[in-house]
């Protein structure tokens, strides 16, 4: 196999100067050029690539850092970045941290061992300090990883437009809008703002799920007389979750103050609120999870009696039915749930299944133990 000092001996030059033409350093002549690389190609002789990236301090390679590459959107979003690196001579290494804090720190180490010359972060698993101790060009995409690390991110506010326009499109009314862990570190609050804010100067009659409202989006709400429902025993449950790891107790703590914000800037505001809640799909435990959405309501500053009527009339009224049931009157369904206890001193009464002692629909007893 050729080694250098062979190219350099058919060129008729020096070893130096067929270093100097192998990493364009220095004046060198056209027909120097030309004959380093006619022998070159006489030899078959390949460059030391390591060798050359530690004379020139630069590896041409470039990590991008991801959750799960085989998701579509991060499959995606690789395919484009590795074909504009391949057009300015730089080669991907791909890691897939699957959302773990450990293995985002390894990646990171080996990365920093193996010389690349940047990290493009898809994941932000690690504290602040961490990434900006990096002695390396980071780009962090979608999520604002620190104030001094450059953010790549969408339109978001178009996107929350363009989300909103296709409810409106459909004369859809009363809205779910799902929403992942998202704080004020993370771009795409905005998509989120946008869209609950046009549905409601578009007529929108109802919010579901609303754990991201600000001031200005329940003010709004205020003069629309739009109700919100909620979700809180989800969000506030899993930020009162112990032994999550670190990571994701940072984002449920994040997603358990934001809800609590929105469900009191409500208050304050006098939006109606109904009770709602993902758990009461549970054919388990249904009553005793919806019955942990009345305490947490509480936890957001509203009474003991404000929950119960949230449970109550308030879902009715906004079912277009509390001239049918929510409340205790004449000539309206007899629907009942009677506890052991008084919920309005003791709210706690209504989060456990084994205080219900009588239940009564349509006035047919379905469970008695008084």
């Amino acid at each position: 196999m050729a080694n250098i000092k062979d190219v350099a001996k058919l060129a008729g030059v020096s070893v130096t100067t067929v270093s100097r033409v192998l990493n364009n350093k220095g004046y060198i002549s056209q027909d120097t050029y030309e004959s380093v690389y006619r022998a070159i190609d006489q030899l078959d002789y390949v460059p030391n690539q390591i060798a050359r990236n530690l004379f020139k301090q630069k590896s041409y390679y470039i990590s991008l850092i991801v959750p799960d590459s085989s998701h579509p959107f991060w499959a995606e979003i690789t395919k484009y970045i590795e074909r504009k690196l391949y057009k300015h001579h730089y080669k991907l290494f791909l890691c897939n941290t699957g959302d773990t804090e450990d293995k985002e720190r390894d990646y990171i180490k080996m990365m920093r061992e193996n010389m690349v010359d940047g990290i493009i972060l898809g994941t932000h698993m690690l504290a602040e300090t961490e990434y900006q101790n990096l002695d390396l060009p980071i780009v962090a995409f979608d999520y604002r990883v620190a104030e001094d690390i450059p953010t790549i991110y969408s339109d978001h506010n178009k996107g929350g437009l363009l989300a909103a326009g296709e409810i409106l499109k459909n004369d859809c009314k009363c809205v779910l809008n799902v929403t992942a862990v998202v704080t004020d570190k993370s771009p795409s609050i905005n998509r989120h703002r946008v869209f609950s804010e046009t549905l409601k100067k578009n007529g929108v009659k109802c919010i579901e799920h609303g754990v991201l409202l600000d001031e200005e989006c329940v003010k709004l709400m205020a003069e629309k007389n739009i109700p919100l429902v909620t979700t809180l025993s989800v969000s506030l449950g899993i930020a009162d979750m112990k032994g999550l790891p670190e990571h994701m107790m940072r984002k449920a703590k994040a997603l358990g103050d934001a809800s609590k914000h929105s469900f009191a800037l409500a208050h304050q505001y006098g939006i109606l609120v109904a009770l709602g809640t993902d758990y009461s799909n549970s054919p388990n435990t249904p009553f005793a999870e919806i019955g942990k959405e009345f305490f947490s309501l509480t936890r957001c500053g509203y009474s003991n009696m404000e929950a119960i009527k949230a449970g109550t009339i308030n879902g009715a009224y906004l079912m277009k039915s509390d001239d049918k049931f929510g409340s205790l009157e004449a000539g309206k369904l007899a629907d009942l749930v009677v506890v052991d206890g008084d919920p309005s001193n003791d709210i706690m009464l209504l989060a456990n299944a084994k205080n219900v002692r009588l239940v009564m629909i349509g006035g047919q007893i379905k469970k008695n133990t008084l």
